[in-house]
């Protein structure tokens, strides 16, 4: 797939046929409290690529600034590729990019366990930026998936009403959107991932 600026896309009409997106990210946004700075939690993967597109978007009609952190966990062969291609599509977008290189422990859960391990770096990351928020790509499907996996445990109250919008600093702007919507966002900007 071909990689478009958003300046392309606006010249040749495309940004003329997006999905609800862009709307409903600067609706999260002025929910959120209007973060000035901004870090975008990269992997690289679809939704945290749909992300980026949809706040650097963004970012050239409000005052925000972009960082984007990539956490390499190094479990997989492919690890270290999926960080060079972050890399390089930030740099493309010409966003700041830190890469953080955690350990995860292999004792007990290990998804978990990286779990943990991601957002201390996440945290990590926002310190050395100065951000004020770590945007993250969950979308509505993960919404529900969370939701039907904290009933399966028996949460309470509070566990039942799944991942929040906005509980600082992470900033959520996708969860009312469901993936469908994320991919064809990223098939009209030509993204890769």
């Amino acid at each position: 797939m071909t990689l478009y600026p958003l300046k392309t896309l606006h010249r040749i009409g495309l940004m003329d046929q997006m999905p609800p997106i862009s709307l409903e990210v600067e609706q999260s946004y002025r929910r959120s409290g209007k973060p000035r700075r901004v870090l975008v939690a990269f992997s690289g993967g679809s939704d945290s690529t749909a992300l980026l597109f949809a706040l650097v978007e963004l970012s050239k009609k409000l005052p925000m600034e972009l960082c984007c952190v990539h956490v390499n966990h190094g479990l997989r062969s492919g690890a270290d590729a999926e960080e060079d291609h972050a890399r390089l599509l930030a740099l493309k977008l010409g966003i700041p990019f830190i890469a953080k290189r955690v350990r995860v422990s292999t004792a007990g859960n290990l998804e978990d366990n990286a779990r943990k391990s991601r957002y201390n770096a996440f945290l990590e990351a926002k310190a050395e930026t100065g951000c004020d928020a770590v945007a993250l790509a969950h979308h509505a499907g993960d919404q529900a998936e969370t939701f039907l996996m904290h009933l399966m445990r028996g949460a309470g109250l509070d566990g039942l009403s799944g991942m929040r919008e906005w509980r600082a600093p992470f900033w959520r702007p996708f969860l009312r959107i469901p993936k469908e919507e994320i991919t064809a966002y990223l098939l009209i900007c030509g993204a890769e991932w």
